[in-house]
């Protein structure tokens, strides 16, 4: 090129170009001195060129023209016929009206020194108007150059023609308003550099897709780009202040654009940042069309519109939405520093976050089309400053979210939540929010507000925490602990309800909330709610720990699995009330400082294992599987078990401060204790028209270790058990505070240590109806309270001294096993049953019906203080008749005793039974009637003794006789219907029991029980060990004189019986007169002038002296027997006396102490 531009110089004279009939006026030749310097700097080295025209003047060409040379106008330029700049130069140093015809750079380079209008335009009336434009710059070779150092303007170009830019650069300084016409091919390398010093402005109305646009010094300054933007590809970083900016196509090409201010992206086109990155300055209106991250990152420092709105009246409105926001490789990145709203986005439109990261700082309100893809690590990053409000009305699974500084802020979440996974801790103030798929991937959530599960997802809490600072309702869908932690600060609700008219209704619930982890744990601090939950769905408790605070109300879908380690804690800080309507078996339940309260229990409990003690208070409580593990359960009020369930109290305690109505099922005390401080009903009862009625009960309560114990502070009532079930006390203690009412099902075992003890503080009463053979029984405080037995008793063993009150008692199979026991009333033994008195003594203070069965008195005693029948009688029209009696009552020890101290009825009794003396003694006070049975062996020293207090009437069987005959009063009083019915008569008179004795002074009186037969009575005393008669007496009472106060005297009454005395004195007593004092005691008082004196006696005073202190001495004024103890004054002087009372004991005068107990009378 420089050798040709050195050609041209030398050939001055020759034309610079060929032009079809050019005027000479217009031709000019220019030296290479005068060349302007700004044609140098745009070629880029001082050359030689042709020069056409002066800087003034304006040259039109419009006839077809060729360069031949580089050729300069100094001064505008018109064109409005072809031109070929032929690998030439034109360089106009002005402005370039390029009106028709075409310039063809062909290798060349144009520049234009000024503003370069392709326009056909006129003024008329100052106003400028457009006509069709047919004209045409063309760059199409590799090389072609435009460079326009002031504006570009295109307006009302013909289609074909205008800024045809298909390979090679055009840079422009100024600003673009091109209108229509400017069209750059996109397969080439076409570049629009704008190479301004200032901003520039950009507008083209024909919405071109610009190849490659460059900027020179972008980050200096702003391209101020109006309308349409396409651009096949960046080809530097470029910073726009958008004038009404609507980008369509673009491709950033790993470059930087950055929008200063709103823009728009309206029509159907692709944005494709390329690893670049894509800033908005301002709000981003995106309404139609893709933008494609593509490694590239996109920010908006404004709100982020995917929208398609328009507003009518002042109302907002939306449009379909045909929009994309695609983020589809690793590293893709958005960031909208501002709001973020999506609204009537097209399916399959919208945020298409498939791998990348999208950062919000503002709030999201995303109707729908925010889709991310959940097999990628695509990321919704939140990272504003403070709260945020987010919405999804499309309710997309977000893949991974995260908040940055999630514990100083909250995310303000309405409507829908799926997240595949948090990216980090979110703490949510909810507004209207319904969770659907979440996983929390070892994070923590908290929500700041009441909110609700509604649809069928699954939140996978995965290691993490979900807390929830206000009610949570849960009526579908599957919550997993996994390894996590659910917190509901507020009520949990699982259900799905509706209220209509006021009232809460329930629908068929699809909920489940799962812990199936060791370490999976929910915290509820309110209530627990869960209703009309479908099988197999609910609260499903594998393994894990649920803490409650509130109250439960489940009436289904609580389920815990028994066999691995799942805990359910109540942990309030008050009384907690509890419903579980399905009867779950809750596998360990866990009270904290049960101690302090109450857990209110409705309706049915299973309890796999207590993990705690437990205190509860029943509201229509009804027990079911229960194992205290050890613990101790505590139920305030009235509770049932009704269920055929098992509770083993298991080492623990079970107390009942209530009844306990146990009408089905298996209680084990297994080395525990059941404590039932009310009436403990084992019976299956109902109550029709007021009357209650028995169906068969198949309870059972079962003792069978050491230890059991089951301590019933009420009364005990057993009905219509069925056989095999009911109280089966194998082995421990049974204790009743109250009565006993059990016609069925009482069992102990006689070969271990079983005990039944009767405890109560006042009176019992006991049936036995099923005729239980009791292995012990004790009965605490015995002496001092009475058993009302009533029906049959049967006792292995005693436990302790017995009183019982007989309520048509029978006695049955009975050993007293070395104790006493004590029947008020008659009672009958009846049944072929043996009585073993074994050491102890029975005693009956009534009548004894003995009509089968064997009394064994076993080196005991038997007391009948009423009559003793031994017969099997009836009576028929109010006759007696007597059955054959296979009856036994057996002495056959040497220290066996009968006492019956009333009449003896012996009936038909059957060979070989009877009454069997063999040895011991057998004292009667009334009458025998003996018909059979009476045998007394003779071998032995069998003994009968009749000590009653009146006559005696003996009728024994023909032959009868009696071995050794003790009588107590003369034979006259007895009589016999045989004679001589004994082997040995022995008289026995008794000894004079002194009933009543009485002191004096000196003396005592003795009064006694008369003796039958007495003719006369000696009052005797025990003297140096000898018996002397001290009086005699016809009656029954004595008076003994003579006694000194303080000694004690041993005295005894004997009696004279036919005509001998019978010197038993083994009743006798020790007696003493009133003790009298060492001084005598005085009082006064004064009558005048006189005073009177009152004494009691001093020991053994012989006599009393009056003193009177005198002149310094005590002076005797009288003296007086020793049975005297009163002295009157004479009259005397005013004035007051001194006086002592003095005693004399065995002969002298006892004046010790006188002044202390000297006294004074004053004479007024």
């Amino acid at each position: 090129m420089k050798c040709r531009i050195k050609t041209i110089i030398s050939t001055a004279s020759v034309l610079a170009l060929t032009a079809a009939a050019a005027p000479a006026a217009n031709i000019y030749a220019a030296s290479i001195e005068e060349a302007p310097a700004v044609i140098s700097e745009n070629i880029g080295e001082a050359v030689a060129v042709t020069r056409l025209a002066t800087a003034s003047e304006t040259t039109t060409w419009n006839k077809a023209t060729t360069l031949t040379e580089d050729t300069v106008v100094d001064g505008n330029l018109n064109i409005t016929a072809d031109v070929d700049l032929n690998g030439f130069s034109l360089t106009i140093n002005g402005d370039l009206t390029h009106a028709a015809g075409a310039i063809n750079c062909n290798y060349g380079k144009l520049n234009i020194n000024g503003n370069y209008y392709i326009e056909n335009a006129s003024v008329v009336d100052g106003k400028k108007s457009y006509d069709t434009c047919f004209a045409s710059l063309i760059l199409s070779e590799e090389g072609d150059e435009v460079n326009i150092n002031g504006d570009l303007e295109t307006h009302s170009i013909w289609g074909g023609y205008g800024f045809l830019f298909n390979i090679g650069t055009v840079n422009v300084s100024g600003n673009i308003n091109a209108e229509n016409g400017f069209v750059m091919n996109t397969k080439d390398n076409s570049v629009l550099v704008l190479n301004g010093k200032s901003n520039q402005y950009v507008n083209f109305g024909n919405c071109p897709i610009l190849n490659v646009v460059k900027v020179t010094d972008p980050d200096k300054r702003e391209i101020v780009w109006s309308g349409d933007m396409n651009v096949n590809r960046l080809g530097s970083d470029i910073q726009i202040k958008p004038d009404n900016l609507n980008l369509k196509t673009i491709d950033l090409a790993g470059l930087n654009m950055v929008v200063n201010g709103d823009c728009v992206k309206t029509q159907g086109d692709n944005i494709d940042i390329n690893g670049g990155s894509l800033t908005f300055n301002g709000d981003f209106t995106h309404s139609a069309g893709t933008i494609l991250c593509n490694y590239g990152k996109m920010n908006v420092n404004g709100t982020y519109f995917i929208e398609n709105s328009s507003v009518v009246d002042g109302k907002k409105s939306y449009d379909t939405c045909f929009a994309s926001l695609i983020l589809s490789e690793e590293g893709d990145e958005v960031n909208i520093n501002g709001d973020f709203e999506t609204h009537s986005i097209w399916g399959g439109y919208g945020l298409l976050l498939n791998i990348g990261t999208v950062n919000v700082s503002g709030n999201i309100n995303a109707e729908n089309g925010f889709v991310m893809n959940t097999k990628d690590n695509s990321v919704l990053v939140l990272n504003g400053k403070s709260n945020q409000y987010v919405n999804f009305g499309n309710c997309p699974i977000l893949n991974v979210i995260k908040v940055i500084n999630p514990n100083k802020r909250e995310i303000i979440w309405s409507g829908d939540m799926n997240v595949n996974r948090l990216g980090s801790d979110i703490r949510i103030k909810p507004d209207n929010l319904n969770l659907k798929t979440i996983d929390l991937a070892g994070l923590n959530m908290v929500v700041n507000g009441d909110c609700v599960k509604t649809q069928g997802d699954t939140i996978n809490i995965n290691g993490g925490s979900l807390t929830f600072n206000g009610d949570f309702t849960h009526s579908a869908g599957t919550i997993l602990c996994n390894y996590g932690k659910i917190n509901v600060n507020g009520t949990y609700f699982i259900e799905n309800s509706s209220v209509v008219d006021g009232k809460k209704s329930y629908d068929t619930c699809f909920s489940s909330l799962i812990l199936s982890e060791e370490g999976d744990e929910i915290n509820i601090n309110g209530d627990l709610e869960m209703h009309s939950i479908w099988g197999g769905y609910g609260l499903l408790l594998n393994i894990g720990t649920v803490n409650v605070r509130g109250n439960i109300n489940a009436d289904s879908g609580f389920v815990m699995n028994t066999k691995d380690n799942s805990v359910l804690v109540l942990n309030g800080k008050t009384n907690q009330y509890v419903y579980f309507g399905n009867s779950p078996i809750l596998n360990e339940i866990k009270v904290i400082n049960p101690e302090k309260r109450e857990i209110i229990w409705s309706g049915n409990m299973s309890i796999h294992k207590l993990g705690s003690n437990i205190k509860v208070k029943a509201d229509d409580l009804k027990l079911r599987k229960i194992d205290l593990f050890g613990f101790n359960m505590l139920i305030n009020g009235n509770c049932g078990f009704t269920n055929g369930d098992t509770i083993d109290i298991n080492c623990g305690s079970l107390t009942i401060n209530g009844d306990l109505t146990h009408s089905a099922g298996t209680i084990l005390c297994n080395y525990g204790k059941l404590n039932v401080n009310g009436t403990y009903f084992i019976e299956n009862s109902s109550v029709v028209d007021g009357k209650k009625s028995y169906d068969t009960c198949f309870s059972n309560l079962i003792l069978s270790a050491e230890g059991d114990e089951v301590d019933i502070n009420g009364d005990l009532e057993m009905h219509s058990i069925w056989g095999g079930y009911g109280l089966l006390l194998n082995i421990g203690t049974v204790n009743v505070r109250g009565n006993i009412n059990a016609d069925s099902g009482v069992v102990m075992n006689t070969k271990d240590n079983s005990v039944l003890v009767l405890n109560g503080k006042t009176n019992q009463y006991v049936y036995f109806g099923n005729s239980p053979i009791l292995n012990e029984i004790k009965v605490i405080n015995p002496e001092k309270r009475e058993i009302i037995w009533s029906g049959n008793m049967s006792i292995h063993k005693l436990g302790s001294n017995i009183k019982v009150k007989a309520d048509d008692l029978k006695l049955r199979n009975i050993d007293l096993f070395g104790l006493n026991m004590i029947i008020n009333g008659n009672c009958d033994f009846t049944n072929g049953d043996t009585i073993d008195i074994n050491c102890g003594s029975l005693t009956i203070n009534g009548d004894l019906t003995h009509s089968a069965g064997t009394i064994y008195c076993n080196n005991g005693k038997l007391n009948v203080n009423g009559t003793y029948f031994i017969e099997n009688a009836s009576v028929i029209d109010g006759k007696k008749s007597y059955d054959t009696c296979f009856s036994n009552l057996i002495l056959s020890s040497e220290n066996d005793k009968l006492y019956i101290d009333g009449d003896l009825e012996m009936h038909s009794i059957w060979g070989g039974y009877g009454l069997l003396h063999n040895m011991g003694k057998i004292t009667l006070s009334g009458n025998i009637n003996s018909d059979s049975g009476f045998n007394m062996s003779s071998k032995d020293r069998t003994v009968l003794v009749l000590n009653g207090k009146t006559k005696q009437t003996i009728n024994l069987a023909k032959g009868t006789k009696i071995n050794i005959l003790v009588i107590n009063k003369p034979l006259s009083y007895y009589v016999f219907n045989q004679e001589n019915c004994w082997n040995e008569l022995v008289t026995n008179y008794p000894p004079v029991v002194i009933k009543k004795w009485e002191k004096g002074y000196g003396a005592v009186k003795l009064t006694w029980d008369p003796v039958l037969g007495a003719e006369k009575y000696a009052v005797v005393g025990l003297v140096n060990g000898k018996w002397q008669v001290i009086n005699y007496s016809y009656k029954t009472s004595s008076v003994i004189k003579g006694l000194k106060p303080g000694v004690n005297y041993t005295v005894a009454v004997v009696a004279k019986i036919d005509g001998k005395w019978n010197l038993d004195a083994s009743k006798a007593i020790t007696v003493t007169p009133k003790s009298v004092n060492k001084y005598p005691v005085v009082t006064s008082e004064v009558s005048g002038k006189q005073f009177r004196l009152n004494w009691k006696p001093a020991d053994a005073a012989e006599k009393y002296a009056i003193a009177v202190y005198q002149s310094g001495k005590w002076v005797v004024k009288v003296q007086l027997n020793g049975d005297v103890t009163s002295y009157t004054s004479p009259k005397l002087k005013n004035g007051t006396y001194k006086i002592a009372v003095c005693a004399k004991v065995n002969g002298k005068w006892d004046v010790s102490d006188i002044n202390k107990r000297a006294i004074d009378v004053t004479i007024k």
